[in-house]
């Protein structure tokens, strides 16, 4: 995900599924859990640091 983000500087947001057809709630509420405490912070931890590198 950040060497998309890192080509295209001008994409904002990126989307994710929530819940896959014949997937429990508590499942798809996991990974998005995941994603917002892991996920998205790395990318943001390393998109910063290439920034400051440049």
């Amino acid at each position: 995900m950040t060497a998309l983000a890192e080509r295209h500087p001008q994409i904002k947001d990126f989307h994710f599924w929530a819940q896959f057809p014949g997937e429990t709630v508590e499942s798809g509420s996991a990974r998005v859990q995941y994603i917002a405490d892991r996920v998205i912070p790395a990318v943001q931890q390393r998109l910063e640091q290439k920034t400051a590198a440049v």
